[in-house]
Protein backbone atom coordinates (compact mmCIF):
# COMPACT_ATOMS: atom_id res chain seq x y z
CA UNK A 1 0.00 0.00 0.00
CA UNK A 2 1.24 3.49 -0.85
CA UNK A 3 0.83 5.73 2.18
CA UNK A 4 1.40 8.93 0.18
CA UNK A 5 0.09 10.67 -2.93
CA UNK A 6 1.27 9.07 -6.15
CA UNK A 7 0.90 9.61 -9.91
CA UNK A 8 2.34 7.45 -12.72
CA UNK A 9 5.54 8.76 -14.25
CA UNK A 10 6.47 7.15 -17.58
CA UNK A 11 6.95 10.79 -18.58
CA UNK A 12 7.48 13.46 -15.97
CA UNK A 13 5.49 16.02 -17.97
CA UNK A 14 2.12 15.96 -19.72
CA UNK A 15 3.29 17.56 -22.97
CA UNK A 16 3.37 14.33 -25.04
CA UNK A 17 0.02 12.99 -23.78
CA UNK A 18 -1.99 13.90 -26.94
CA UNK A 19 0.26 12.03 -29.36
CA UNK A 20 0.84 9.12 -26.96
CA UNK A 21 -2.90 8.76 -26.44
CA UNK A 22 -3.52 8.89 -30.18
CA UNK A 23 -0.98 6.10 -30.67
CA UNK A 24 -2.62 4.11 -27.88
CA UNK A 25 -6.10 4.46 -29.37
CA UNK A 26 -4.87 3.63 -32.88
CA UNK A 27 -3.81 0.20 -31.62
CA UNK A 28 -6.45 -0.58 -29.01
CA UNK A 29 -9.74 1.16 -29.84
CA UNK A 30 -12.75 -1.10 -29.16
CA UNK A 31 -10.45 -4.09 -28.71
CA UNK A 32 -9.12 -5.84 -25.62
CA UNK A 33 -6.16 -4.29 -23.83
CA UNK A 34 -5.85 -5.92 -20.40
CA UNK A 35 -3.81 -9.11 -20.64
CA UNK A 36 -3.00 -8.59 -24.33
CA UNK A 37 0.82 -8.65 -24.17
CA UNK A 38 1.12 -8.41 -27.94
CA UNK A 39 -0.77 -5.10 -27.94
CA UNK A 40 1.33 -3.81 -25.05
CA UNK A 41 4.53 -4.59 -26.98
CA UNK A 42 3.15 -3.10 -30.22
CA UNK A 43 2.25 0.07 -28.33
CA UNK A 44 5.80 0.31 -26.98
CA UNK A 45 7.23 -0.19 -30.46
CA UNK A 46 5.00 2.54 -31.88
CA UNK A 47 6.08 4.97 -29.14
CA UNK A 48 9.72 4.20 -29.93
CA UNK A 49 9.08 4.67 -33.64
CA UNK A 50 7.48 8.06 -33.00
CA UNK A 51 10.36 9.10 -30.75
CA UNK A 52 8.04 9.28 -27.74
CA UNK A 53 9.91 6.61 -25.80
CA UNK A 54 13.60 5.79 -25.74
CA UNK A 55 14.57 2.67 -27.61
CA UNK A 56 16.09 -0.14 -25.62
CA UNK A 57 14.79 0.89 -22.20
CA UNK A 58 12.41 -2.07 -21.86
CA UNK A 59 12.86 -3.99 -18.66
CA UNK A 60 11.44 -7.16 -20.19
CA UNK A 61 9.55 -8.53 -23.18
CA UNK A 62 6.29 -8.74 -21.25
CA UNK A 63 4.98 -5.37 -22.35
CA UNK A 64 5.30 -3.72 -18.94
CA UNK A 65 6.37 -0.43 -20.53
CA UNK A 66 3.23 -0.33 -22.66
CA UNK A 67 1.10 -1.09 -19.62
CA UNK A 68 2.77 1.72 -17.67
CA UNK A 69 1.93 4.23 -20.39
CA UNK A 70 -1.61 2.83 -20.55
CA UNK A 71 -1.97 3.29 -16.79
CA UNK A 72 -0.77 6.89 -17.13
CA UNK A 73 -3.49 7.64 -19.69
CA UNK A 74 -6.10 5.83 -17.58
CA UNK A 75 -5.15 7.86 -14.49
CA UNK A 76 -5.96 11.02 -16.45
CA UNK A 77 -9.45 9.75 -17.27
CA UNK A 78 -8.85 9.48 -21.03
CA UNK A 79 -10.31 6.00 -21.52
CA UNK A 80 -12.25 3.24 -19.82
CA UNK A 81 -12.48 -0.50 -20.29
CA UNK A 82 -15.85 -2.16 -20.72
CA UNK A 83 -16.13 -5.91 -21.17
CA UNK A 84 -12.38 -5.93 -21.72
CA UNK A 85 -12.52 -3.39 -24.54
CA UNK A 86 -11.07 0.13 -24.68
CA UNK A 87 -13.28 3.19 -25.24
CA UNK A 88 -12.10 6.82 -25.06
CA UNK A 89 -13.93 9.07 -22.63
CA UNK A 90 -15.25 12.43 -23.82
CA UNK A 91 -11.95 14.00 -22.79
CA UNK A 92 -10.07 11.33 -24.72
CA UNK A 93 -12.23 11.84 -27.81
CA UNK A 94 -11.70 15.59 -27.67
CA UNK A 95 -7.96 15.09 -27.43
CA UNK A 96 -7.68 12.89 -30.52
CA UNK A 97 -10.11 15.15 -32.39
CA UNK A 98 -7.69 18.05 -32.07
CA UNK A 99 -9.38 20.14 -29.39
CA UNK A 100 -7.00 22.35 -27.33
CA UNK A 101 -4.96 19.87 -25.24
CA UNK A 102 -4.08 22.31 -22.48
CA UNK A 103 -7.75 23.01 -21.76
CA UNK A 104 -8.58 19.29 -21.76
CA UNK A 105 -5.69 18.13 -19.60
CA UNK A 106 -5.98 21.09 -17.22
CA UNK A 107 -9.60 20.03 -16.71
CA UNK A 108 -8.48 16.46 -15.97
CA UNK A 109 -5.63 17.44 -13.66
CA UNK A 110 -7.87 19.66 -11.54
CA UNK A 111 -10.44 16.84 -11.22
CA UNK A 112 -7.80 14.19 -10.42
CA UNK A 113 -8.67 12.62 -7.07
CA UNK A 114 -8.10 9.89 -4.52
CA UNK A 115 -9.78 7.47 -4.39
CA UNK A 116 -10.33 6.70 -8.05
CA UNK A 117 -10.55 3.74 -10.39
CA UNK A 118 -6.82 4.27 -10.91
CA UNK A 119 -5.74 4.68 -7.28
CA UNK A 120 -7.60 1.56 -6.11
CA UNK A 121 -6.00 -0.75 -8.70
CA UNK A 122 -4.03 -3.52 -7.02
CA UNK A 123 -0.71 -2.45 -8.56
CA UNK A 124 -1.25 1.15 -7.43
CA UNK A 125 -3.06 0.67 -4.11
CA UNK A 126 -2.97 4.18 -2.65
CA UNK A 127 -4.10 4.31 0.98
CA UNK A 128 -7.84 4.71 1.46
CA UNK A 129 -7.17 7.43 4.03
CA UNK A 130 -6.77 9.88 1.13
CA UNK A 131 -10.03 11.46 -0.05
CA UNK A 132 -8.74 14.50 -1.81
CA UNK A 133 -8.16 16.29 -5.12
CA UNK A 134 -4.43 16.89 -4.75
CA UNK A 135 -3.90 19.59 -7.37
CA UNK A 136 -6.75 21.71 -6.08
CA UNK A 137 -5.35 21.32 -2.57
CA UNK A 138 -1.93 22.52 -3.77
CA UNK A 139 -3.49 25.55 -5.48
CA UNK A 140 -5.38 26.39 -2.29
CA UNK A 141 -2.17 26.29 -0.26
CA UNK A 142 -0.19 28.58 -2.55
CA UNK A 143 -3.18 30.96 -2.75
CA UNK A 144 -3.09 31.31 1.04
CA UNK A 145 -1.15 34.42 2.15
CA UNK A 146 0.14 32.46 5.15
CA UNK A 147 1.89 30.02 2.81
CA UNK A 148 2.23 31.93 -0.50
CA UNK A 149 4.42 29.25 -2.14
CA UNK A 150 5.54 25.64 -1.80
CA UNK A 151 8.97 24.14 -2.28
CA UNK A 152 9.43 20.65 -3.65
CA UNK A 153 10.79 19.61 -0.25
CA UNK A 154 7.68 20.85 1.57
CA UNK A 155 5.47 19.08 -0.90
CA UNK A 156 7.44 15.85 -0.49
CA UNK A 157 7.81 15.77 3.28
CA UNK A 158 4.55 17.36 4.43
CA UNK A 159 1.84 17.68 1.80
CA UNK A 160 1.86 14.39 -0.10
CA UNK A 161 2.26 12.40 3.09
CA UNK A 162 -0.14 14.17 5.48
CA UNK A 163 -2.85 15.90 3.42
CA UNK A 164 -5.67 13.35 3.65
CA UNK A 165 -8.86 15.21 2.77
CA UNK A 166 -10.38 18.59 1.94
CA UNK A 167 -11.82 19.38 5.37
CA UNK A 168 -10.98 22.66 7.09
CA UNK A 169 -9.39 20.68 9.92
CA UNK A 170 -7.00 18.88 7.59
CA UNK A 171 -6.20 22.04 5.64
CA UNK A 172 -5.34 24.04 8.77
CA UNK A 173 -3.21 21.14 9.99
CA UNK A 174 -1.17 21.21 6.79
CA UNK A 175 -0.78 25.00 6.92
CA UNK A 176 0.50 24.70 10.48
CA UNK A 177 2.88 21.88 9.55
CA UNK A 178 4.37 23.84 6.65
CA UNK A 179 4.95 26.88 8.83
CA UNK A 180 6.58 24.68 11.49
CA UNK A 181 8.76 23.03 8.84
CA UNK A 182 9.94 26.44 7.65
CA UNK A 183 10.88 27.33 11.20
CA UNK A 184 12.33 24.05 12.47
CA UNK A 185 13.13 21.87 9.46
CA UNK A 186 13.30 18.08 9.63
CA UNK A 187 13.03 18.08 13.41
CA UNK A 188 9.24 18.23 13.05
CA UNK A 189 9.07 14.98 11.06
CA UNK A 190 7.88 11.90 12.90
CA UNK A 191 10.51 9.53 14.23
CA UNK A 192 9.03 6.72 12.17
CA UNK A 193 8.85 8.77 8.95
CA UNK A 194 10.78 6.14 7.01
CA UNK A 195 8.55 3.29 8.19
CA UNK A 196 5.37 5.24 7.45
CA UNK A 197 6.23 6.41 3.97
CA UNK A 198 8.71 3.94 2.50
CA UNK A 199 8.30 3.78 -1.27
CA UNK A 200 9.69 0.33 -2.02
CA UNK A 201 9.26 -3.09 -0.49
CA UNK A 202 12.02 -4.34 1.76
CA UNK A 203 14.56 -2.30 3.72
CA UNK A 204 15.02 1.28 2.55
CA UNK A 205 17.06 4.08 4.07
CA UNK A 206 15.49 7.37 5.12
CA UNK A 207 17.55 9.20 2.48
CA UNK A 208 16.17 6.96 -0.27
CA UNK A 209 12.61 7.35 1.01
CA UNK A 210 12.94 11.14 0.96
CA UNK A 211 14.59 11.06 -2.49
CA UNK A 212 11.68 9.01 -3.85
CA UNK A 213 9.12 11.35 -2.31
CA UNK A 214 10.97 14.33 -3.76
CA UNK A 215 10.83 12.67 -7.16
CA UNK A 216 7.06 12.21 -6.83
CA UNK A 217 6.67 15.82 -5.67
CA UNK A 218 8.59 17.04 -8.71
CA UNK A 219 6.14 15.21 -10.98
CA UNK A 220 3.20 16.83 -9.17
CA UNK A 221 4.79 20.21 -9.82
CA UNK A 222 5.35 19.36 -13.50
CA UNK A 223 1.68 18.42 -13.87
CA UNK A 224 0.42 21.59 -12.20
CA UNK A 225 2.76 23.72 -14.32
CA UNK A 226 1.08 22.26 -17.40
CA UNK A 227 -2.19 23.91 -16.32
CA UNK A 228 -0.50 27.33 -16.61
CA UNK A 229 -1.99 28.32 -13.25
CA UNK A 230 1.16 27.90 -11.16
CA UNK A 231 4.87 27.61 -11.86
CA UNK A 232 8.23 27.40 -10.16
CA UNK A 233 10.09 30.65 -9.58
CA UNK A 234 13.53 30.22 -8.03
CA UNK A 235 12.49 26.80 -6.73
CA UNK A 236 9.20 28.03 -5.24
CA UNK A 237 5.85 26.99 -6.71
CA UNK A 238 3.63 30.07 -6.91
CA UNK A 239 0.41 31.18 -8.58
CA UNK A 240 1.29 32.76 -11.93
CA UNK A 241 0.69 36.53 -11.91
CA UNK A 242 -2.65 37.28 -13.51
CA UNK A 243 -4.04 33.80 -12.80
CA UNK A 244 -5.31 34.35 -9.26
CA UNK A 245 -8.84 35.07 -10.43
CA UNK A 246 -8.96 31.81 -12.41
CA UNK A 247 -7.55 29.87 -9.46
CA UNK A 248 -10.14 31.39 -7.12
CA UNK A 249 -12.86 30.39 -9.57
CA UNK A 250 -11.58 26.80 -9.61
CA UNK A 251 -11.44 26.62 -5.84
CA UNK A 252 -14.93 28.07 -5.33
CA UNK A 253 -16.89 26.03 -7.87
CA UNK A 254 -18.58 23.95 -5.16
CA UNK A 255 -17.88 20.58 -6.77
CA UNK A 256 -17.02 17.51 -4.72
CA UNK A 257 -15.35 14.16 -5.20
CA UNK A 258 -16.70 11.75 -7.79
CA UNK A 259 -18.19 8.74 -6.00
CA UNK A 260 -18.43 5.04 -6.93
CA UNK A 261 -14.75 4.84 -7.83
CA UNK A 262 -14.95 1.05 -7.59
CA UNK A 263 -17.29 1.01 -10.64
CA UNK A 264 -14.89 1.75 -13.46
CA UNK A 265 -17.32 2.66 -16.24
CA UNK A 266 -19.38 4.92 -13.96
CA UNK A 267 -16.31 6.66 -12.51
CA UNK A 268 -14.27 7.05 -15.69
CA UNK A 269 -17.24 8.41 -17.65
CA UNK A 270 -17.71 11.14 -15.03
CA UNK A 271 -14.05 11.82 -14.53
CA UNK A 272 -13.54 11.88 -18.31
CA UNK A 273 -16.14 14.54 -19.13
CA UNK A 274 -14.35 17.22 -21.15
CA UNK A 275 -14.65 21.02 -20.59
CA UNK A 276 -17.44 21.33 -23.18
CA UNK A 277 -19.92 18.79 -21.77
CA UNK A 278 -21.80 18.36 -18.51
CA UNK A 279 -22.09 14.55 -18.68
CA UNK A 280 -21.39 11.55 -20.87
CA UNK A 281 -24.61 10.12 -22.33
CA UNK A 282 -23.10 8.00 -25.12
CA UNK A 283 -24.25 4.44 -25.71
CA UNK A 284 -20.93 2.64 -26.00
CA UNK A 285 -22.64 -0.53 -27.21
CA UNK A 286 -23.71 1.31 -30.38
CA UNK A 287 -20.28 2.74 -31.16
CA UNK A 288 -19.37 2.37 -34.83
CA UNK A 289 -17.35 -0.66 -35.89
CA UNK A 290 -13.62 -0.04 -36.03
CA UNK A 291 -12.15 -0.49 -39.51
CA UNK A 292 -8.65 -0.43 -40.94
CA UNK A 293 -9.44 3.02 -42.32
CA UNK A 294 -10.39 4.30 -38.83
CA UNK A 295 -7.11 3.06 -37.41
CA UNK A 296 -5.10 4.51 -40.30
CA UNK A 297 -6.64 7.93 -39.75
CA UNK A 298 -5.87 7.82 -36.04
CA UNK A 299 -2.27 6.91 -36.87
CA UNK A 300 -2.12 10.00 -39.10
CA UNK A 301 -3.39 12.15 -36.24
CA UNK A 302 -0.92 10.61 -33.80
CA UNK A 303 2.03 11.41 -36.06
CA UNK A 304 0.74 14.90 -36.84
CA UNK A 305 0.25 15.69 -33.13
CA UNK A 306 3.80 14.50 -32.46
CA UNK A 307 5.12 16.87 -35.13
CA UNK A 308 2.91 19.77 -34.01
CA UNK A 309 4.07 19.46 -30.40
CA UNK A 310 7.66 20.11 -31.45
CA UNK A 311 7.24 22.92 -33.97
CA UNK A 312 4.60 25.56 -34.80
CA UNK A 313 2.56 24.33 -37.79
CA UNK A 314 0.05 26.63 -39.47
CA UNK A 315 -0.28 24.95 -42.89
CA UNK A 316 -0.32 21.28 -43.83
CA UNK A 317 1.95 21.35 -46.87
CA UNK A 318 3.59 18.68 -49.01
CA UNK A 319 6.67 18.19 -46.77
CA UNK A 320 4.42 17.46 -43.77
CA UNK A 321 2.27 15.05 -45.77
CA UNK A 322 5.39 13.35 -47.11
CA UNK A 323 6.89 12.95 -43.63
CA UNK A 324 3.69 11.37 -42.29
CA UNK A 325 3.52 9.07 -45.33
CA UNK A 326 7.15 8.04 -44.82
CA UNK A 327 6.56 7.38 -41.11
CA UNK A 328 3.25 5.53 -41.35
CA UNK A 329 3.05 4.20 -44.91
CA UNK A 330 -0.46 5.66 -45.22
CA UNK A 331 -1.20 7.10 -48.65
CA UNK A 332 -0.75 10.79 -49.37
CA UNK A 333 -4.43 11.21 -50.23
CA UNK A 334 -5.61 9.77 -46.90
CA UNK A 335 -3.12 11.92 -44.96
CA UNK A 336 -4.17 15.10 -46.77
CA UNK A 337 -7.87 14.34 -46.35
CA UNK A 338 -7.56 13.54 -42.66
CA UNK A 339 -5.61 16.72 -41.88
CA UNK A 340 -7.70 19.04 -44.06
CA UNK A 341 -9.71 20.28 -41.08
CA UNK A 342 -7.66 18.84 -38.24
CA UNK A 343 -4.66 21.11 -38.82
CA UNK A 344 -6.35 24.25 -37.48
CA UNK A 345 -5.58 23.16 -33.94
CA UNK A 346 -1.87 22.54 -34.53
CA UNK A 347 -0.76 25.57 -32.53
CA UNK A 348 -2.70 24.20 -29.56
CA UNK A 349 -0.37 21.20 -29.53
CA UNK A 350 2.71 23.42 -29.75
CA UNK A 351 1.54 25.65 -26.88
CA UNK A 352 2.42 23.19 -24.11
CA UNK A 353 5.98 22.73 -25.39
CA UNK A 354 6.50 26.45 -25.95
CA UNK A 355 5.21 27.32 -22.49
CA UNK A 356 7.43 24.67 -20.91
CA UNK A 357 10.48 26.27 -22.55
CA UNK A 358 9.42 29.60 -21.06
CA UNK A 359 9.63 28.24 -17.50
CA UNK A 360 13.06 26.65 -17.52
CA UNK A 361 15.49 29.56 -17.29
CA UNK A 362 18.88 28.81 -18.81
CA UNK A 363 18.07 25.10 -19.08
CA UNK A 364 16.03 25.59 -22.27
CA UNK A 365 16.74 29.24 -23.10
CA UNK A 366 18.25 28.49 -26.51
CA UNK A 367 15.37 26.14 -27.41
CA UNK A 368 12.98 28.95 -26.49
CA UNK A 369 14.82 31.40 -28.76
CA UNK A 370 14.84 29.02 -31.75
CA UNK A 371 11.18 28.10 -31.26
CA UNK A 372 10.32 31.81 -31.27
CA UNK A 373 12.14 32.24 -34.58
CA UNK A 374 10.04 29.41 -36.03
CA UNK A 375 6.84 30.88 -34.62
CA UNK A 376 7.46 34.35 -36.04
CA UNK A 377 8.37 32.88 -39.43
CA UNK A 378 5.68 30.21 -39.74
CA UNK A 379 2.74 31.84 -37.98
CA UNK A 380 3.35 35.54 -38.63
CA UNK A 381 5.22 35.37 -41.95
CA UNK A 382 8.16 37.46 -40.76
CA UNK A 383 11.65 36.97 -42.10
CA UNK A 384 12.89 35.91 -38.67
CA UNK A 385 16.46 35.07 -37.72
CA UNK A 386 18.25 34.02 -34.56
CA UNK A 387 20.84 36.63 -33.60
CA UNK A 388 21.21 35.76 -29.92
CA UNK A 389 24.52 33.94 -30.31
CA UNK A 390 26.29 37.27 -30.76
CA UNK A 391 27.34 39.37 -27.77
CA UNK A 392 25.24 42.45 -27.05
CA UNK A 393 22.44 41.33 -29.36
CA UNK A 394 18.81 40.43 -28.66
CA UNK A 395 17.62 36.90 -29.36
CA UNK A 396 15.55 37.38 -32.51
CA UNK A 397 15.32 39.82 -35.40
CA UNK A 398 11.95 39.91 -37.21
CA UNK A 399 11.77 41.70 -40.57
CA UNK A 400 8.82 42.49 -42.79
CA UNK A 401 8.61 44.50 -46.01
CA UNK A 402 7.67 47.60 -44.04
CA UNK A 403 9.67 47.44 -40.81
CA UNK A 404 11.67 45.29 -38.41
CA UNK A 405 11.65 44.57 -34.69
CA UNK A 406 13.86 42.93 -32.08
CA UNK A 407 12.69 40.33 -29.60
CA UNK A 408 14.21 39.11 -26.36
CA UNK A 409 12.88 35.83 -24.96
CA UNK A 410 12.94 35.42 -21.20
CA UNK A 411 12.47 31.88 -19.93
CA UNK A 412 10.78 32.76 -16.65
CA UNK A 413 7.28 32.41 -15.22
CA UNK A 414 7.27 35.99 -13.91
CA UNK A 415 9.75 38.24 -15.71
CA UNK A 416 10.62 41.77 -14.72
CA UNK A 417 12.99 44.06 -16.62
CA UNK A 418 16.03 44.50 -14.41
CA UNK A 419 18.24 47.57 -14.71
CA UNK A 420 20.85 45.46 -16.46
CA UNK A 421 18.32 44.21 -19.03
CA UNK A 422 16.94 47.72 -19.50
CA UNK A 423 20.43 49.05 -20.15
CA UNK A 424 21.16 46.31 -22.68
CA UNK A 425 17.98 47.07 -24.57
CA UNK A 426 18.42 50.84 -24.39
CA UNK A 427 22.18 51.18 -24.94
CA UNK A 428 23.14 48.08 -26.93
CA UNK A 429 20.32 46.37 -28.80
CA UNK A 430 18.24 49.32 -30.01
CA UNK A 431 21.11 51.66 -31.09
CA UNK A 432 22.82 48.85 -33.04
CA UNK A 433 19.71 47.88 -34.99
CA UNK A 434 18.69 51.51 -35.52
CA UNK A 435 22.05 52.11 -37.16
CA UNK A 436 21.91 48.92 -39.22
CA UNK A 437 18.26 49.25 -40.27
CA UNK A 438 16.43 52.53 -40.72
CA UNK A 439 13.03 50.93 -40.13
CA UNK A 440 13.31 49.57 -36.58
CA UNK A 441 9.78 49.98 -35.19
CA UNK A 442 9.53 47.95 -31.98
CA UNK A 443 11.20 45.92 -29.27
CA UNK A 444 9.45 43.01 -27.55
CA UNK A 445 9.85 40.66 -24.61
CA UNK A 446 8.28 37.19 -24.71
CA UNK A 447 8.07 35.26 -21.42
CA UNK A 448 5.93 32.77 -19.54
CA UNK A 449 4.52 35.65 -17.50
CA UNK A 450 5.42 39.11 -16.21
CA UNK A 451 5.89 40.79 -12.86
CA UNK A 452 3.52 43.38 -11.42
CA UNK A 453 5.69 46.36 -12.45
CA UNK A 454 6.32 45.22 -16.01
CA UNK A 455 4.08 47.80 -17.70
CA UNK A 456 5.93 50.66 -16.04
CA UNK A 457 9.27 49.08 -16.96
CA UNK A 458 8.29 48.78 -20.63
CA UNK A 459 7.14 52.41 -20.71
CA UNK A 460 10.36 53.57 -19.07
CA UNK A 461 12.47 51.60 -21.57
CA UNK A 462 10.49 53.08 -24.44
CA UNK A 463 10.85 56.63 -23.17
CA UNK A 464 14.61 56.23 -22.76
CA UNK A 465 15.17 54.55 -26.13
CA UNK A 466 12.59 56.52 -28.16
CA UNK A 467 11.34 53.21 -29.60
CA UNK A 468 7.96 51.66 -28.79
CA UNK A 469 7.71 48.18 -27.39
CA UNK A 470 5.66 45.57 -25.59
CA UNK A 471 5.74 42.29 -23.76
CA UNK A 472 3.60 39.26 -24.47
CA UNK A 473 3.21 35.88 -22.79
CA UNK A 474 3.76 32.64 -24.65
CA UNK A 475 0.10 31.66 -24.62
CA UNK A 476 -1.01 35.13 -25.77
CA UNK A 477 1.38 35.24 -28.71
CA UNK A 478 -0.08 31.91 -29.82
CA UNK A 479 -3.60 33.33 -29.46
CA UNK A 480 -2.44 36.27 -31.56
CA UNK A 481 -1.03 33.86 -34.17
CA UNK A 482 -4.44 32.20 -34.50
CA UNK A 483 -6.14 35.59 -34.79
CA UNK A 484 -3.62 36.76 -37.39
CA UNK A 485 -4.41 33.72 -39.54
CA UNK A 486 -8.18 33.71 -38.98
CA UNK A 487 -8.68 37.43 -39.68
CA UNK A 488 -6.14 37.70 -42.51
CA UNK A 489 -4.36 40.50 -40.68
CA UNK A 490 -1.32 42.26 -42.12
CA UNK A 491 2.02 43.23 -40.62
CA UNK A 492 0.64 46.76 -40.28
CA UNK A 493 -2.01 45.39 -37.92
CA UNK A 494 0.71 43.68 -35.87
CA UNK A 495 2.84 46.82 -35.81
CA UNK A 496 0.10 48.76 -34.05
CA UNK A 497 -0.13 46.07 -31.37
CA UNK A 498 3.62 45.65 -30.91
CA UNK A 499 4.01 49.37 -30.16
CA UNK A 500 1.51 49.44 -27.29
CA UNK A 501 4.20 50.20 -24.65
CA UNK A 502 2.92 47.73 -22.06
CA UNK A 503 2.06 44.05 -21.80
CA UNK A 504 0.01 43.01 -24.84
CA UNK A 505 -2.97 41.01 -23.58
CA UNK A 506 -5.56 38.91 -25.38
CA UNK A 507 -8.19 41.58 -24.67
CA UNK A 508 -6.21 43.91 -26.97
CA UNK A 509 -6.83 41.79 -30.03
CA UNK A 510 -9.78 39.47 -29.32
Amino acid sequence: MRNYWFIPRPKRKLIPVPEIFSAFIAGSLHSEWSGEVGKHLSFEEELEKQGLKRKGDRRDQGGSGGRTYGSWLFSLGLYLEKNGRVYPTLAGESLINGEPPIEILKHQVLKFQYPSSYSTRSRVNISKRFRIRPFRFILKLISDSRIDFLTQEELAKIVITEAEDESDKCYEHIVSRIIDFRNYGDSILSEDFNERYFTRSGIQTLDKTIASLQDIANTFINWIEYTQLAARDSGELRIIPGKKHEVNKVLSDGSGLILRWDEEEYFQRRFGVDPWHMKDTRNLNKTATVTADNIARKMVRAKFLSMAAKSPITVVDEPIIEEIYYSTGITHDVVAEELASFSMGALDSFEASYYDMALKGRERARDFELATVELLANAFEFNASHVGDKRKHPDVLAKSDQYCGIIDTKAYASYSITNDHKNRMTHNYIPYYQNKYNDLEFFMYIAGGFGSNFDQQILSTSQRSKIDGCGITTNNILKLARKYKDKNWTHDDLNKLFRINRELKSSDFI
